[in-house]
């Protein structure tokens, strides 16, 4: 009988280091993992987030708009690298002039009716533009999915187009334990 108990508890304290085990290296690997980016439009006039959408590095997006000078239809696509910030990779328009106000140090192409300057070496960690009715500014993410960002802000608003790393669950479970410990106690 005596036995018969010692291996009972023999055997729950295997499950025990075997589930504790199991435990730490799923927290192991939650930490390795790194946290994702986001892709945010944040109305700085009115401090809010107005777009929040998952990119990854590699990826494009774009800023389509009426430039409010040339009257034109304009585009700038811009690259999701790995550090947080972004690459201008291309600035097109049905208008030279719209380029050319730019000053870009790039030859403009002429393709499919668009004046065209494949930009490589602009790389910057925000972009700021006015929105409004004018311009009807749209971001342009993946899949083609258009956010027209004039209806998401005011007329006239400032807006901050940034990547955002999300923290990983492990930064997250860090963060919430931590926080709790430094609140002070009343």
């Amino acid at each position: 009988m005596r036995h018969a108990v010692r291996h009972g508890r023999l055997s729950a304290r295997r499950i025990l280091v075997g589930a504790g085990a199991a435990v730490l290296l799923a927290a192991a690997l939650a930490a390795a993992r790194p946290g994702g980016l986001v892709l945010e439009a944040v109305d700085l006039d009115g401090d809010r987030t107005l777009v929040r959408e998952p990119v990854s590095p590699g990826s494009t997006f774009a800023l389509r708009y009426r430039h409010s000078i040339y009257d034109a239809p304009a585009w700038e696509w811009y690259e999701v690298l790995a550090d947080g910030r972004m690459r201008l990779r291309r600035i097109a328009s049905s208008k030279e002039a719209v380029l050319e106000y730019y000053r870009l140090s790039v030859p403009i192409i002429h393709r499919d009716d668009l004046a065209v300057a494949e930009v490589m070496d602009v790389v910057v960690p925000h972009v700021v533009l006015r929105v409004g009715r004018i311009g009807q500014q749209r971001l342009v993410i993946a899949g083609g999915k258009e956010i027209p960002l004039s209806e998401h802000a005011g007329d006239g608003s400032r807006v901050l187009l940034r990547l955002r790393r999300l923290p990983s669950p492990a930064g997250r479970l860090w963060h919430a334990l931590t926080s709790s410990l430094s609140r002070p106690t009343v």
